[in-house]
């Protein structure tokens, strides 16, 4: 069932790959014809939030944080495509071992937002579907120097609502809030979901 899965999160993988292609020919083209008004976005962010991860050794909750990157190209006035990614790492059991134990996640995927314009401000309501890699590191005991580890690393599909506040500083920087829920699983018992912040810059061309 493991490899199953496995095997399915390439296949989608693939076919995230296949519709972004199609997304950036799309685009170009549509900037080719209409120059004036073709822009794009892109910038950085830092994150941090609160997730509730189910994983084979125990459920895992806490605080995670990071740093994420995002790319996005205007195909009409309201309409936003592209492209986001992140990495975060929760950390637990601190006060048991250590080191302590943690979870590492890599993520990112396909964008499709539409743009609102509110006065000086844009709201941005989105969705995001890609997928990534979990690394845990789960510290069972230590006995004189030597630990006594279970290991896992596999990769996820993830899904994310989000919605973003975005306050342009100037024509060409953009300081922006996103909020975000992660959907995401590995394997039929392995769930990952919680919800996150994210603040950062945008520049737009």
């Amino acid at each position: 069932m493991h490899h199953f899965l496995k095997m399915r999160n390439k296949r989608r993988t693939a076919v995230l790959l296949t519709l972004f292609v199609l997304c950036m020919t799309y685009g170009t083209a549509y900037a080719r014809e209409h120059e004036s008004s073709f822009s794009f976005c892109g910038g950085m962010f830092y994150q941090a939030g609160w997730y509730r991860i189910n994983t084979p050794v125990r459920d895992v909750s806490g605080f995670s944080s990071g740093l994420g990157g995002k790319l996005g190209f205007y195909v009409s006035p309201s309409i936003r495509l592209g492209a986001m990614g992140f990495s975060s790492s929760l950390r637990y059991d601190r006060g048991v071992h250590a080191p302590s134990s943690y979870i590492s996640t890599g993520a990112g995927g396909l964008t499709a937002e539409w743009v609102r314009h509110i006065r000086a401000l844009r709201l941005v309501p989105g969705v995001m579907m890609g997928g990534g890699h979990v690394e845990q590191l789960h510290i069972i005991a230590v006995n004189e120097g030597f630990n006594t580890v279970s290991y896992e690393d596999h990769t996820i599909f993830l899904i994310a609502a989000m919605l973003s506040l975005e306050y342009p500083l100037s024509d060409k920087i953009t300081a922006t809030f996103m909020t975000d829920w992660l959907f995401g699983t590995a394997t039929d018992t392995e769930k990952y979901n919680g919800p996150s912040l994210r603040l950062g810059i945008l520049f737009t061309h």
